[in-house]
């Protein structure tokens, strides 16, 4: 069974075999659907919820 995976910081789904997963020090798992999500993450610290584009986390 495949599942899917959803961007740490938009919310899209992302297809197994594609994509960016990022394993932190700690152990905490982040998938990114694209470079933008994760530059805008690791690099800015943007916040999805203030950006359009992005989907807030409920």
């Amino acid at each position: 069974m495949l599942s899917l995976k959803n961007c740490t910081f938009c919310g899209k789904p992302v297809p197994m075999g594609e994509g960016i997963m990022m394993i932190r020090n700690d152990g905490a798992i982040s998938w990114f659907c694209s470079a933008k999500c994760k530059k805008s993450t690791l690099v800015f610290k943007r916040d999805p919820r203030k950006l359009k584009w992005a989907r807030s986390k409920k």
